[in-house]
C-alpha cells in the first residue's frame, strides 16, 4: 500500500494519491472529449472542460444539477483505458466492483451485491441501456462498442429506477444517429491472439430520416492451461452489432427504433483448485497461476437480443412526453467441472433463459422551470426459465479422501452415486411488476431546491419447480413436482432531499432515500428438508441518508464532487455454500437479518494545463453485517463481518498529455492510469485462507498518434501493464474444493482506427 501511495507508474512520479482527498474529488469525471484544444490560429482561445450530460433524472441535465453521487465515463475515457465491458471500467469509478464468483458476474456498489446465481435471484444493481432495463448478470458481458457514455449511479435509485436498484444502477447510453454521414473502421492486434474489429456507418437515409449501423467481432485466446489436453482455456469469441433509426415525423415527434443482437462465447475457468474434494490436499500441491486439470470442458455461452421503441412528443408549453417500450430476450449455456479434477466424476449443464418486455411512459417539465418535475408509469413482464442437470460421470471409481472414512474410497460408493446418473432441476418463474413514479424539483429561493420523489410498486411472482434427486444418494438432493408457490409485494420507496447553491459553480445536496430488492425463491440443488422448509425469502429493503457536495471551479478547467453516505439493510439476502461439517454442504439462499454500508467518494478532473489534465477518484468502505444469525460455517452469528466484495479502500488516478508533433504532421496523445483496490473477502466467514481476496495495484496505459492530415489514428496499449498476479475470487465449491479466480494477466496491443 505504501509503495502504491507515492504512486509510480514506470518512468513516472506523480502526486501521492494521499493528496487526492485534498486536489481531487472525483468520480471520476471521464467524459468523452475531455478538453477543447484551441484552433489553430487562436492560441488565446479558451480551453475547458466539456460540460457533462446526463440522463439519471430521466431527463436531459447537467451532472453538476443532479443530486446523486454518480461517475460518468465517457466514450474517449473508454478508449483510453480499453474498457470493452462494464468489468474493464470498474476502476474508474470509486466504490463500485464487478466480480465473477463460479461463473456468475456480480455487480457491487458501495459493498452492496449479490444476485444472478439462479433465475429465482435477482441482482442489487439495475443495468439499464437507452432506458430499457437489462440487469440479468448475463447481460454484463455485453461489450461497450458504439457506446456514447456510461452512468454509473452510487446508491437507492428507487424513486426513478425501482425494483432491484439497492445498490445503484448502471445507465448505458448508446450513440445516436448522426446528422451528417460518417462512418470509421478500427482493427486491434494483440498477445494472447487478440483479434479485433469494428465498423460503423451513420448519417441521413432519407428526408427526416436518420439510420446507424455498427458491428463489432472480438476473438482472443485462452491466458489459462488445462493439464488434461493442454489446451487454452479462457479465450473470447464475441460477436456484437447494434443499429438505429431516428424518425423526425413533425416538428414536435420524433420516433426512435433501435435493436441489438449479441453472441459470447468463451470456454472460460470458474475458478482454479487449491485443493480436491472434501478439501483434501492435492497430491502434488496447487498448480500453477492460470493452471487447471479438468477433463470436461468448462464454457460459458451468452446470447442477448433486444429491440426498443422510443417516441418523444414535445408538448405545447414546454412539457415532453415520452414513450419507451423495450424487449430483451437473453440466453445462457454453462458448463462446470464439479470435481475439478482430471477424471470423470462429476460436471453440471446450466441452461437459463430470460424474456422481458416493458412499457414506461412518463411526461417531463421543462428545465427552466422553478417547479420541475418527472412523472409516470411502468410495465414489465418477465419469464424465466432454467434447465439444470447434474451428471455423474464414469470414473465413480475414483478414490476420494472424506474426513469422516480415515482410508481413500471410491466417490461413487462414498456416496452412493451410479455412473452415468443425472438429477435435473427445472422451472420457471414468471413476473409482473407494474408501479407509478415521480420526481419534484422546487426552487424554494433562488438557492435552495427542495427535491422529492417517489415510487409505488406492485410486483407479483408465480413459481414452477421441478427437481429429481433420485439419483444423488447420500448427497440427499430433495425431489419436488410441479412445486408451484406464488408471491407479491406492494412497496412505496419514497425520496426526500435539498439542494443548496453555494455559488454558481458549487452545489451542496442531502438526501433521504429508500430501495427495495425483490423476493424470491432459491431455484436450485436443494436437499429434501429445504424442500420441505420451503425455499422462499422475502424481499429486501434500505433506507439511505446522503450528503455530497458538487463544484467547478478555475473557469470550469476542474471539476470535483465528494460525498458521504450511510445505508441501512433489513432482511438482506445472501446466498451461500454452507459448510455443514462432515464433508457436506448446503445451497442457501435466504434473509440475513441487518446490514449497513458506510463510506465517502471523492472525485476530481482537472485541466493542469491546455494539453495536461489529471484525474483521481477514492472511495473508502465500512459495509458490515450487523446481526446474521447462523450466517457463518458452524452457525455462529456473523454480525461485525465485512459483506462479500466490499474492499474498505478503492483509488484510482489517471493522467493525459497531448503533444503536437510537427515533423509527423499530427499530435501524440499519451495516458496512464493506476487504480488501487484494498483487500475483501468472497464470503461471509471473512477467513484469509478460505474466502479471502488480495489487494490489486493494476497500471494500464495507452500512446496515440493522430494524424493531423487524414482521420486516423494509431495506438499502442496494455492493460495490467506490470502483470500483477491477483485473485478475484476465493472460496469452497459443492464437493468443498476450495478454489480462486485470478485476474487477467498483462495484455498489449496494437489499435488503428480510420473514420471519415
Amino acid at each position: 500500500m505504501n509503495d502504491f501511495l507515492s504512486l509510480t507508474v514506470g518512468p513516472w512520479r506523480a502526486v501521492p494519491l494521499l493528496l487526492l482527498p485534498v486536489l481531487a474529488v472525483s468520480g471520476t469525471w471521464c467524459y468523452a472529449e475531455e478538453q477543447q484544444a484551441p484552433p489553430a490560429n487562436t492560441a488565446s482561445s479558451p480551453v475547458f472542460l466539456d460540460e457533462v450530460v446526463v440522463t439519471a433524472q430521466k431527463r436531459t441535465q447537467s451532472i453538476e444539477d443532479v443530486p446523486i453521487a454518480m461517475t460518468v465515463v465517457g466514450r474517449k475515457a473508454l478508449d483510453n483505458s480499453r474498457a470493452t465491458t462494464l468489468t474493464d471500467m470498474q476502476q474508474l469509478v470509486p466504490n463500485f466492483s464487478i466480480a465473477q464468483s463460479l461463473g456468475v458476474n456480480t455487480v457491487t456498489v458501495r459493498g452492496v451485491g449479490g444476485g444472478g446465481r439462479n433465475i429465482g435471484f435477482d441482482t442489487r444493481a439495475g443495468v439499464y441501456v437507452d432506458g430499457i432495463y437489462m440487469g440479468q448478470a448475463q447481460a454484463l458481458d455485453q461489450s461497450l462498442f458504439d457506446i456514447e457514455q456510461v452512468e454509473v449511479l452510487r446508491g437507492p435509485q428507487g424513486h426513478l429506477f425501482g425494483r432491484n436498484t439497492v445498490a445503484g444502477a448502471v445507465n448505458i447510453t448508446t450513440r445516436a444517429p448522426s446528422e451528417t454521414f460518417e462512418s470509421s473502421f478500427r482493427a486491434v492486434a494483440g498477445n494472447h491472439g487478440t483479434r479485433e474489429g469494428y465498423a460503423s456507418v451513420s448519417g441521413p437515409v432519407a428526408d427526416k430520416l436518420l439510420g446507424k449501423f455498427s458491428l463489432g467481432y472480438e476473438t482472443r485466446d485462452g491466458f489459462s492451461t488445462n493439464l488434461f489436453n493442454n489446451q487454452k482455456l479462457d479465450d473470447l469469441k464475441r460477436f456484437s452489432t447494434r443499429g438505429q433509426l431516428a424518425f423526425q415525423a413533425t416538428d414536435r415527434l420524433e420516433i426512435n427504433l433501435s435493436a441489438d443482437y449479441a453472441d459470447i462465447r468463451q470456454n472460460s475457468i470458474v475458478g482454479e483448485t487449491m485443493t480436491g474434494m472434501f478439501d483434501a490436499p492435492l497430491p502434488d500441491g496447487p498448480y500453477a497461476s492460470h493452471t487447471v486439470n479438468f477433463n470436461t470442458m468448462p464454457y460459458i455461452n451468452n446470447t442477448l437480443s433486444g429491440a426498443s421503441l422510443t417516441a418523444k412528443y414535445a408538448m405545447a408549453g414546454g412539457n415532453t412526453l415520452t414513450a419507451i417500450t423495450g424487449y430483451r430476450d437473453t440466453h445462457q449455456d454453462r458448463q462446470n467441472d464439479t470435481d475439478w479434477s482430471q477424471n470423470d466424476v462429476f460436471h453440471i449443464n446450466y441452461t437459463d433463459d430470460f424474456k422481458q418486455i416493458s412499457q414506461e411512459i412518463r411526461v417531463a417539465s421543462a428545465v427552466k422551470d422553478a417547479l420541475r418535475y418527472v412523472a409516470g408509469v411502468y410495465l414489465m413482464h418477465e419469464s424465466a426459465d432454467t434447465y439444470r442437470t447434474a451428471i455423474i460421470g464414469q470414473d465413480t471409481n475414483t478414490l476420494v479422501k472424506h474426513p469422516l472414512v480415515p482410508v481413500p474410497v471410491p466417490f461413487g460408493a462414498l456416496l452412493g452415486l451410479v455412473a452415468g446418473a443425472t438429477v435435473p432441476v427445472w422451472g420457471t418463474v414468471k413476473t409482473d411488476s407494474y408501479a407509478l413514479f415521480g420526481s419534484l424539483d422546487y426552487d424554494l429561493t433562488s438557492k435552495l431546491t427542495l427535491n422529492l420523489g417517489a415510487r409505488y410498486a406492485y410486483e407479483k411472482k408465480n413459481l414452477i419447480y421441478n427437481i429429481n434427486g433420485a439419483a444423488s444418494g447420500a448427497i440427499g438432493i430433495g425431489t419436488a413436482v410441479n412445486y408451484t408457490d406464488g408471491r407479491s409485494d406492494v412497496m412505496l420507496t419514497p425520496t426526500v432531499g435539498a439542494t443548496y447553491a453555494l455559488n454558481k459553480s458549487l452545489n451542496l445536496y442531502g438526501k433521504f432515500s429508500t430501495g427495495f430488492k425483490s423476493g424470491g425463491w432459491n431455484l436450485d440443488y436443494l436437499t429434501t428438508t429445504q424442500i420441505a422448509n420451503k425455499f422462499n425469502f422475502n424481499k429486501e429493503t434500505v433506507d439511505s441518508h446522503e450528503f455530497g457536495l458538487k463544484g467547478a471551479a478555475f473557469d470550469h478547467r476542474m471539476r470535483y464532487d465528494v460525498s458521504v453516505f450511510h445505508s441501512s439493510f433489513k432482511d438482506f439476502q445472501v446466498f451461500q455454500f454452507a459448510d455443514l461439517g462432515a464433508g457436506t454442504t448446503e445451497l442457501q439462499l435466504r434473509n440475513a437479518a441487518k446490514a449497513e454500508s458506510n463510506g465517502a467518494e471523492a472525485s476530481l478532473r482537472a485541466l493542469v494545463t491546455d494539453n495536461f489534465s489529471i484525474g483521481g477518484n477514492i472511495g473508502t468502505l465500512r459495509a458490515r453485517f450487523r446481526s446474521f444469525p447462523g450466517g457463518l460455517s458452524g452457525g455462529g452469528d456473523a454480525a461485525g463481518k465485512r459483506l462479500p466484495d466490499a474492499p474498505e479502500l478503492m483509488a484510482a488516478v489517471t493522467l493525459n498529455y497531448s503533444m503536437p508533433v510537427s515533423f509527423l504532421g499530427g499530435r501524440i496523445d499519451f495516458y496512464g492510469e493506476r487504480s488501487y483496490r484494498s483487500k475483501s473477502f468472497s464470503g461471509v466467514d471473512n477467513m484469509e485462507t478460505l474466502d479471502g481476496v488480495s489487494s490489486r495495484d493494476i497500471v494500464n496505459a495507452r500512446v496515440s498518434f493522430a494524424a493531423g492530415h487524414i482521420p486516423l489514428r494509431l495506438s499502442l496499449w496494455a492493460r495490467n501493464l506490470f502483470n500483477n498476479n491477483y485473485t478475484t475470487a476465493r472460496g469452497r465449491d459443492f464437493f468443498g474444493n476450495q478454489y480462486v479466480k485470478r485476474g487477467d494477466p498483462r495484455a498489449f496491443g496494437l489499435e488503428g482506427e480510420y473514420s471519415f
